[in-house]
């Protein structure tokens, strides 16, 4: 009885840490950590860069209306700044070294930076 009883505790605490790898996996997955979406909420081209404290840039052509994903594994910790066509704007919102999903949206005349936190 004993022996039953000590085998269904080791089954649980095993089935416990399983299912909490498992989780932990599916949110890595599932939850676009380090994604950042930029927004080009005008209706002309643009080069819009990110650069974000840890010296890392992302840049790209945007269209009219378009929306690009860029994946930043290491941001650094503080503002990311933003620059459109090469002119350097003000630095904007907060990256950690966890960031969750991030949306900038550009627009004509101003710049909103969104996260998604856990």
């Amino acid at each position: 009885m004993r022996k039953t009883l000590a085998i269904a505790v080791v089954c649980s605490v095993l089935t416990a840490a399983l299912v909490w790898v498992a989780r932990g996996v599916y949110d890595t997955l599932t939850l676009d950590e380090g994604v950042f979406h930029v927004v080009n909420h005008v209706d002309r081209s643009r080069v819009i860069e990110l650069s974000f404290p840890s010296s890392e840039r992302r840049s790209a052509t945007f269209g009219p209306g378009e929306a690009i994903d860029f994946t930043v594994d290491w941001t650094g910790e503080g503002a990311i700044t933003v620059a459109i066509d090469d002119l350097e704007l003000d630095p904007i919102g907060y990256v950690t070294s966890h960031n969750g999903l991030s949306v900038v949206v550009v627009s004509e005349d101003s710049l909103s930076f969104t996260q998604r936190l856990r």
